[in-house]
């Protein structure tokens, strides 16, 4: 398994340098799906974004060649799958079997499971903000997200009449805060739209991020246009949920989402 791992984390970097793209387009590309809500396995998924135009725009037979050429993936893809000859479908194997072991546990879990202590009180503040401002609508489930196709933004960022609002915490209501009209020229996003990449057939839906370890994983949004959470929690409240929040309410709800970072559980995996 944890050759699988070390397959898997080198090839992540294997596709990011612009000769190979250029390379594989100039091959053509596989088809791949248009839809992924409609993907059933993580390895149908792994398959997408090697081939995908907009992502590592590379083909199987390029993949195989690649990884084929590297004596210490021959050596390890003998050893994992007992065969000489590497495949693109292996590849995908060894690539879904690293992500179902990327599971971690925080102090989130704990609180979970009943034992309250483990949540600060600016933490806690965070949380019932994340339910009560309505952001559970969209992250919801295990892994805090990943089990929706959403708009984004909900909020048109380019409306004429822009309208915003303040939550108040004791009524749980939200309260008129200022009306401006908006002169800015046309743009899809309140950040730059690097890639120019407009989601899901091109309607600006994107699958809904999940939240585990979301502290780590900066850039944010589909182009790592956004650096800062903090800054995304501020985008994230005025353009999906219509809200200026205050800066207490934006430090709760950091607080809240940096104890869903976690460590990694550690598996005892042998190969049958």
């Amino acid at each position: 398994m944890k050759k699988v791992m070390f397959l898997t984390l080198a090839l992540v970097s294997l596709y990011a340098n612009e000769e190979l793209r250029e390379k594989a387009l100039s091959k053509g590309l596989r088809p791949i799906p248009k839809d992924f809500s409609t993907l059933k396995s993580l390895r149908e998924q792994a398959q997408g974004p090697t081939q995908a135009s907009f992502e590592m725009a590379s083909t199987p037979e390029l993949i195989e060649s690649r990884v084929g050429k590297n004596p210490e993936y021959i050596k390890a893809f003998r050893k994992v799958f007992g065969e000489d000859e590497i495949t693109f479908d292996n590849i995908t194997k060894a690539i879904a079997a690293y992500e179902k072991i990327l599971v971690t546990r925080s102090s989130y879990d704990e609180f979970l499971e009943g034992n309250e202590t483990t949540l600060t009180k600016e933490e806690k503040r965070g949380l019932n903000l994340f339910i009560d401002m309505g952001c559970k609508a969209c992250h919801f489930g295990p892994a805090v997200g990943g089990q929706k196709i959403q708009k984004f933004p909900l909020r048109a960022y380019n409306s004429i009449i822009d309208l915003t609002t303040t939550f108040d915490e004791k009524t749980h209501k939200r309260h008129f805060s200022q009306m401006h009209f908006n002169t800015k020229m046309y743009h899809p996003f309140p950040f730059k739209n690097v890639g120019g990449f407009l989601g899901k057939n091109g309607t600006c839906y994107f699958r809904v991020p999940i939240l585990r370890n979301i502290s780590k994983t900066a850039p944010y949004f589909h182009n790592g246009s956004v650096k800062e959470l903090r800054e995304v929690i501020k985008m994230m409240g005025k353009y999906q949920l219509g809200i200026d929040m205050t800066k207490g309410q934006l430090d709760a709800l950091e607080a809240f989402l940096k104890s869903l970072d976690g460590k990694l559980v550690e598996y005892n995996l042998t190969k049958k």
